[in-house]
């Protein structure tokens, strides 16, 4: 992709990272505007767990993060990423990362301004790990 630049093709370009130890986002919340394509770069430079990003429609955030803590009794959980099946995510990251990965997450923002939670769903993380995507 010689001479692409993101800005000239209107994608929002994001980066997002984890705070070591404490089960957090580096940041509680991103802004982007509706229906623009983004470039999410989250990664994951010193914390030892392993987190994921899932983008999720607004109010959904206790449903959808008691699904995942149900997944810790299922046998195929690491298979699946700890992602949990419902229709309320929207986006999901491609893979766990753990200490020293990253992971391009690409997708389109919503086409509805609001707040749109963004959670880590490796089970018992997403009551800390949480953020809102703002889409204006």
């Amino acid at each position: 992709a010689t001479g692409f630049h993101p800005l000239s093709l209107g994608i929002g370009t994001l980066m997002l990272g984890v705070v070591p130890n404490v089960m957090q986002f580096d940041k509680k919340e991103l802004t982007v505007k509706a229906g623009q394509k983004v470039m999410l770069l989250f990664k994951n430079e010193k914390c030892a767990l392993q987190h994921n990003f899932i983008l999720l429609k607004p109010g959904t955030k206790d449903a959808v993060g008691a699904l995942a803590d149900k997944m810790l009794t299922d046998p195929q959980a690491l298979a699946k990423m700890y992602i949990p099946t419902s229709d309320d995510i929207l986006v999901k990251g491609n893979k766990l990362i753990g200490i020293g990965q990253s992971d391009l997450i690409e997708f389109t923002a919503p086409a509805e301004a609001g707040d749109y939670p963004y959670i880590c769903t490796f089970p018992g993380h997403w009551r800390l790990m949480n953020g809102v995507l703002k889409v204006r």
